[in-house]
């Protein structure tokens, strides 16, 4: 297994650090990872199926949603009104169920997860290092240029959807590596990726990755009353704090905060996902077609945007109401057949558990999901849980 930990490496590698992050040539490396994916999918399918059965029998249903998404998104391509974004997004999708049901075997124990998840802490380390470069040092006007991981693009960084998983998963690093350089080393990689994450500005990922924390520590640690109280105090505090100071810091950074940011243009762009949701309400207008759909809207919402800034409404106007359950429903079922792990789990499904539970709420104000890199890191750590 050990070239396919290397793809996956190299993979990884190039997508993460293209400067525009909707460029084509990250599905098409998707893709190919996905086809080079196939022979070891084909192998395990009679193992897969097997693991399927129980996990029906245990009700988790991960698999069965994943397979109505395909479904649904492959209907609702074929009725398209831009069939080759469509056809994109279904394949990406199909990758994304390859990468997920591998995953196990690609990294099958504790040494070969711990590989990639240095791996991944530490691209994220070198990406933060040229983020706060453009940030603090070489700030600019980035808006045409595109979202990216690299630099603030219309208010924010899209690094912060990144920093969900690695700011839980590099203090899990703290938890398993025994020398104490190493233990320093990531320590301070750790608070780097925190103030990394402060200087994106993305407000939506700061709340989601406390929120999730918090959420983490009262459902699976029995505490009194009076500690549950301060500790919802004390993060509120916190929570306000680094938002309040997020702002000003970006206003004494010269960093506009964009119309884009602000609810009322959100709740445009939300307003015409719906119409264009009760003009296809069963199957949608086809996968990635909000751009098209936003463009020809008698509501002139300013400016002009490829998404709809929530993942959920997104699903709604492209994919329709069976695709939004089936969509959901997936989302719901990962995220529950994952908390049950943490009863009796290691710090490493704590990590990856936090930083899924913080992109699904970050996504109910943002589109990083609409970024093919975001979802196929998801998938893939949830695959080795």
């Amino acid at each position: 297994m050990r070239i396919y930990q290397l793809l996956t490496f190299a993979v990884l590698g190039s997508i993460l650090f293209f400067p525009y992050q909707l460029d084509t040539r990250i599905n098409y490396i998707i893709f190919i990872f996905g086809v080079l994916l196939l022979p070891l999918f084909i192998k395990k399918i009679p193992l897969l199926f097997h693991v399927f059965k129980e996990d029906l029998a245990r009700k988790n249903y991960t698999s069965l949603f994943f397979i109505g998404l395909i479904i649904s998104t492959l209907i609702s391509t074929f009725f398209s009104i831009n069939l080759s974004s469509s056809i994109f997004s279904l394949i990406l999708i199909v990758t994304y169920f390859i990468v997920f049901h591998t995953a196990k075997f690609i990294f099958p124990d504790n040494k070969a997860k711990n590989r990639l998840i240095i791996f991944f802490v530490l691209i994220n380390f070198f990406l933060a290092i040229i983020s706060l470069y453009y940030t603090l040092i070489n700030y600019g006007d980035h808006t045409s240029g595109g979202v990216s991981f690299m630099r603030v693009y219309f208010g924010h960084n899209h690094l912060s959807a990144l920093l969900l998983f690695s700011i839980p998963l590099s203090f899990y690093l703290l938890t398993c590596l025994k020398q104490k350089i190493y233990k320093l080393f990531f320590w301070i990689i750790f608070v780097f990726l925190m103030i990394s994450l402060y200087l994106t500005f993305a407000r939506v990922s700061i709340i989601s990755l406390l929120t999730t924390f918090l959420i983490t520590f009262f459902l699976l640690f029995k505490i009194n009353k009076r500690i549950l109280i301060l500790s919802t105090l004390v993060s509120s505090i916190i929570i306000i704090f680094m938002l309040a100071t997020s702002v000003k810091r970006a206003q004494e950074l010269k960093i506009r905060k964009f119309n884009t940011l602000s609810l009322s243009v959100r709740l445009g762009y939300w307003q015409q996902s719906f119409d264009n949701f009760l003009q296809h309400p069963l199957i949608g207008s086809g996968p990635d077609t909000f751009r098209i759909v936003s463009k020809k809207s008698p509501r002139n919402i300013k400016p002009y945007t490829f998404f709809s800034h929530n993942l959920f409404i997104q699903l709604l106007t492209d994919m329709g109401i069976i695709g939004f359950i089936a969509n959901l429903g997936l989302l719901i079922s990962i995220i529950i057949s994952s908390f049950k792990k943490l009863q009796k789990s290691t710090p490493m499904i704590y990590a990856i558990w936090i930083g899924m539970t913080a992109l699904v709420i970050n996504g109910l104000f943002d589109y990083d999901w609409q970024i093919a890199s975001i979802p196929f890191i998801f998938w893939l750590l949830a695959g080795i849980l």
